[in-house]
């Protein structure tokens, strides 16, 4: 992994982060985070443009990634509504890299190194211990179910950028559209 990709990886989760508990904070977590995807969507149209386009076969992945990631912001703000964030967040972010690991490799026979596979569990790990820490907070059945829909949705969205942006022509570009 170049420098530059660690880097773009690390500012994605802190954006996601902090728009995440910006929208719990708010009296409606879904509606706040439909707002933030509508001005990263207009955000990205200059781009779109100066880029283009990508490739035609990055189209389908592009329509099932945006589709899908509808979903799971829809998700995540019913899980922020139902549980406590401490217990949402982390518990989504720590299922996430574990569904893209094993969909990819169940999926597009795609399986990382095993310094990967130990990788994605230590992260896993330690957002579950999150999870751990918060305990006495407020979590039920449903914000739970809401939780783990939304980490497979996330999971899911990821694997349709992962195969997207590999067909893509100019990955950046297929970034702006999606």
């Amino acid at each position: 992994m170049t420098t530059t990709v660690l880097l773009l990886a690390l500012a994605s989760a802190l954006l996601h982060a902090t728009w995440n508990a910006a929208a719990r904070a708010t009296p409606d977590p879904a509606t706040t985070l439909r707002a933030v995807v509508i001005c990263a969507g207009i955000w990205m149209l200059p781009l779109v443009f100066w880029l283009g386009l990508p490739h035609p076969e990055a189209w389908p992945w592009m329509v099932a990634s945006s589709f899908v990631n509808i979903l799971s912001v829809m998700a995540m703000g019913r899980a922020y509504a139902t549980t406590d964030f401490t217990i949402a967040y982390p518990l989504t972010r720590g299922l996430s890299p574990i569904i893209v690991m094993l969909g990819g490799g169940l999926i597009f026979a795609d399986w990382p190194a095993p310094s990967g596979i130990l990788g994605v569990l230590v992260l896993s790990c330690g957002l579950f211990l999150l999870v751990l820490v918060a305990r006495g907070r407020h979590a039920n059945r449903t914000g739970l179910l809401w939780t783990v829909t939304a980490a497979l949705l996330v999971g899911l969205t990821i694997l349709c950028d992962a195969r997207g942006v590999r067909v893509a022509g100019e990955p950046l570009a297929y970034m702006a559209v999606v």
